[in-house]
């Protein structure tokens, strides 16, 4: 599979027929079945699927667990649950967390061919072109960071309005591409430890540091930033791109205006400086330079 490229396809169509390795149920907490997508592959699937499902202990929203196919086409079935929209943008990063968790576990079990329900357009009262927006642009992200995986994802359609929100999202500003082709996503993943997360959430750290290197050569101003706590999946935040600033090193950072920002301002200079080599090299820090990210949680 190396030489297989990442691929994504907007289709109309009855998402249990399909033949792929894998699809996605758009499940609620329980993972016992219910209305829309949800019993349709409940009922196609049949009883061993509800058998095995009672086993998994439900699923919390945002996460995603995986089940055999049983009597379905595909080989596996994912389950992930989609938030209830309640009017606000906290709903993006959890809708968002559903595409990405779906396929982090589905690459996992060597998936390689992926169908997509709307998750959340439905009883959940997302509204379409909004779900249709997250949905590409959390595909089109999982994938630009993982370009060898070779994944074939379809975002299947069940009616003709959900079909055209879709295809207009892909073939809107979320089909943006770099000079050399690639896809820019429309939103940036950042995995945080607990502590910068919450620090980060609260507005009392409000530039984050990374290396200069390619990925982050391509943010610019407003872009939006889906913050992960890398202890719980499923709690994360969007934030703004507000500033982007680039220094040589973490000590001209730390010596600049920008420090109090950086979560850091209880440490010297110094001491600073040594804990970013917890997660980067001198030698990255060299060859790269350092760049201060200023955000504001959404």
């Amino acid at each position: 599979m190396d030489n297989v490229k990442n691929g994504i396809e907007i289709i109309k169509g009855d998402i249990t027929t399909l033949n792929v390795d894998c699809i996605v149920n758009a499940a609620n907490n329980s993972l016992l079945g219910g209305g829309g997508v949800d019993g349709a592959i409940h009922r196609a699937a049949g009883a061993g699927l509800l058998a095995e499902c009672r086993t998994l202990g439900g699923c919390e929203t945002g996460k995603a667990k995986i089940t055999r196919g049983y009597d379905i086409k595909a080989k596996w079935v994912v389950h992930t649950v989609g938030p209830i929209y309640k009017g606000s943008t906290r709903d993006d990063p959890v809708l968002l967390n559903c595409y990405i968790n779906s396929l982090e576990l589905a690459a996992a079990h060597g998936v390689r061919s992926i169908a997509f329900p709307a998750i959340s357009a439905g009883a959940y009262g997302y509204p379409l072109d909004r779900a249709a927006r997250l949905a590409v642009s959390g595909v089109i992200a999982w994938l630009t960071v993982h370009p060898d995986c070779g994944m074939n994802v379809k975002l299947c359609c069940f009616d003709d309005a959900a079909y055209c929100a879709f295809l207009e999202a892909y073939n809107g500003e979320l089909k943006g591409r770099c000079n050399d082709g690639s896809y820019v996503p429309l939103y940036t993943e950042m995995r945080l430890a607990p502590e910068p997360f919450q620090n980060i959430k609260r507005g009392e750290k409000t530039v984050e540091i990374r290396l200069y290197d390619e990925k982050r050569r391509r943010l610019k101003l407003g872009d939006t930033i889906i913050f992960t706590n890398t202890e719980n999946d499923s709690e994360c935040f969007a934030a703004t791109v507000t500033a982007l600033r680039r220094f040589d090193n973490f000590k001209a950072l730390f010596s600049s205006e920008l420090f109090a920002q950086t979560g850091c301002e209880d440490m010297t200079v110094e001491r600073a400086v040594e804990s970013m080599y917890a997660y980067y090299t001198r030698e990255q820090e060299n060859r790269y330079g350092v760049l201060a990210i200023s955000v504001k949680k959404i």
